[in-house]
C-alpha cells in the first residue's frame, strides 16, 4: 500500500517493502472494550487476507493500484463509483469558466453554421453520471472525462436543443448527443412523449422514452438556440448542480452568477428568453412590467397614453391612422364635443364600439360607432370605430353621411 489507512480506531499502515499489505503497526485507542479490539483486529485480519472474508466485505487495496474492492464470495472485485467522489450526481462537476462572468464556458456556437464546438481540451469536462444505489454501499457514480475537443455539428435550425454526454453502460465509452424535448426531474413517471429524458431521484436513474422507459447514463451539459442557418446561442448548465439529497433543479443555468453580472443597475429585472438563457429589462421610472406583443420579452412601460388628434367633417369616408402612442393598445376611450354638432364619450377595443351621447337633449347609446358627430337632426353627420389595433398606435375608420361642416378636436385615452 501507499498510504496509511484509518479504519474507526484502528490505525494500520504500510511496511516499506513495495506491495507489501502486512500491518506495520496497529493502534487501539484506550477506551475501546476487549470485544472492540478483537473486532477491530479481526477486521483488519481480514483486509490483509489472514481471515478469510465474507460476502460484501470492502477492503480499501489493489496491490498496486489502490483502489476500493468487495468480496463477492469468491473473489475480490473493484468498486467502480461506489464511493462517491462528490454529493452532486448526474452533473457535470468541473470544466472551463468564463475568467470575467464566473460562469461556465464549455461551448463556443458558431454563428456561420449550425454547429457548437464542445470545449475540452484546454480543461478537461468532468462528468458524474448516476447509476442507481447499492443496497451496501449507496449511490453508484461513474466519474468520467472529455478530454479533446468535439464538434456537434448538423443542428436543426430554428430550434431549441438540449444537449448531453453519454456514457456506455458495458464499454465506459463517451458520445455527444441531443434531445428536441426538455428533460424532466420528476419521482412522478412523466408524459410518455418520444425521446423525453427523465432524471428520477429516487432511482438515481435517467430514463428515455422510446416506445418505453429505457434507463440510460446520460448528463445534461447545456441548452443551444440554433436560427435559419446558423447558432444563436449555447448556455453550459451549471457546475454540480443536482446534489445528494436533491435540492433544485437538475438542468439549469448558474442563475446566481448570471444575475450577478446581468444586473448591473438598481431595478434591473431579469426574464428568460428562452431555455437557460437570461436577459433583463431595465428601470423606467413609472414603468409597468409587461409581456411584449410577441410574447417573449419583458418590456417596462408607462400603460397608458392620453392624445389628441383632429379631424375636419368634411372629408369624405375613409381611414385615419393615429400613431405615437408607444405601444399597441387593449381598448380606446374617446372624449370630443363642438359648437355645431353633438358628440360625447366612447370606448373601442377593435371589436365592440360603443359610444354615448346627446342629440337635441335626447340621450343615446349606439353599438356601432365609438365616434360621432352629427347635427341636430342627424342628416350630416360623421362616424367612427377602430378597424385595427396596432404596434404604435390605432386605425379609424370613418363614414360620411350628408354634408357635415366644421373640424373637431378629439381626446383619447389609450390602455395597454
Amino acid at each position: 500500500m501507499a498510504d496509511w489507512i484509518n479504519s474507526n480506531e484502528i490505525t494500520y499502515g504500510p511496511t516499506t517493502g513495495t506491495g507489501d499489505t502486512t500491518a506495520e503497526a496497529v493502534g487501539v485507542k484506550s477506551k475501546s472494550t476487549f470485544s472492540d479490539i478483537f473486532s477491530k483486529l479481526n477486521a483488519l485480519r481480514k483486509m490483509r487476507g489472514a481471515v478469510s472474508p465474507n460476502v460484501g466485505d470492502v477492503r480499501s487495496f489493489s496491490g498496486s493500484t489502490y483502489k476500493w474492492e468487495y468480496y463477492n464470495g469468491t473473489t475480490w472485485v473493484p468498486i467502480e463509483g461506489v464511493i462517491p467522489q462528490t454529493n452532486a450526481r448526474n452533473s457535470v462537476l468541473s470544466g472551463a469558466v468564463n475568467s470575467t462572468t464566473g460562469l461556465p464556458d464549455i461551448f463556443t456556437a458558431s454563428g456561420l453554421a449550425l454547429e457548437v464546438l464542445v470545449k475540452s481540451t484546454a480543461v478537461p469536462i468532468i462528468l458524474s453520471f448516476a447509476d442507481g444505489f447499492d443496497n451496501a454501499y449507496g449511490p453508484v457514480d461513474h466519474i468520467a472525462a472529455l478530454t479533446a475537443d468535439a464538434t456537434m455539428a448538423s443542428l436543426p435550425q430554428n430550434s431549441t436543443v438540449y444537449a448531453y454526454a453519454d456514457r456506455n453502460a458495458s464499454t465506459g465509452a463517451i458520445t455527444l448527443g441531443y434531445t428536441a424535448v426538455t428533460p424532466v426531474v420528476s419521482d412522478i413517471t412523466p408524459s410518455t412523449v418520444t425521446d423525453t429524458h427523465w432524471y428520477k431521484p429516487s432511482a438515481g436513474k435517467t430514463y428515455v422514452y422510446n416506445g418505453s422507459w429505457q434507463a440510460k447514463q446520460r448528463v445534461f451539459l447545456g441548452v443551444f438556440v440554433s436560427g435559419a442557418s446558423a447558432m444563436t446561442s449555447a448556455t453550459g448548465y451549471a457546475f454540480n448542480q443536482v446534489k445528494g439529497n436533491f435540492v433544485g433543479s437538475l438542468y439549469g443555468p448558474a442563475s446566481a452568477n448570471v444575475l450577478s453580472s446581468l444586473l448591473t443597475a438598481a431595478g434591473d429585472v431579469p426574464f428568460a428568453t428562452g431555455a437557460g438563457v437570461w436577459s433583463k429589462v431595465a428601470a423606467v421610472p413609472s414603468a409597468h412590467l409587461m409581456l411584449n406583443e410577441a410574447g417573449t420579452a419583458l418590456v417596462g412601460i408607462v400603460p397608458y397614453k392620453i392624445g389628441s388628434f383632429t379631424r375636419d367633417l368634411t372629408t369624405a369616408s375613409g381611414t385615419q391612422a393615429i400613431t405615437g402612442v408607444g405601444f399597441k393598445p387593449s381598448i380606446v376611450l374617446f372624449m370630443a364635443g363642438a359648437a355645431s354638432v353633438n358628440h360625447g364619450l366612447g370606448m373601442d377595443d377593435g371589436t365592440s364600439h360603443i359610444m354615448e351621447g346627446e342629440v337635441a337633449s335626447t340621450p343615446y347609446v349606439l353599438n356601432s360607432a365609438s365616434i360621432y358627430f352629427t347635427d341636430a337632426g342627424q342628416a350630416n353627420r360623421q362616424d367612427a370605430h377602430i378597424t385595427t389595433l396596432g404596434t404604435d398606435g390605432f386605425t379609424l375608420t370613418w363614414a360620411k353621411n350628408g354634408s357635415p361642416a366644421g373640424t373637431v378636436t378629439i381626446y383619447y385615452l389609450a390602455l395597454r
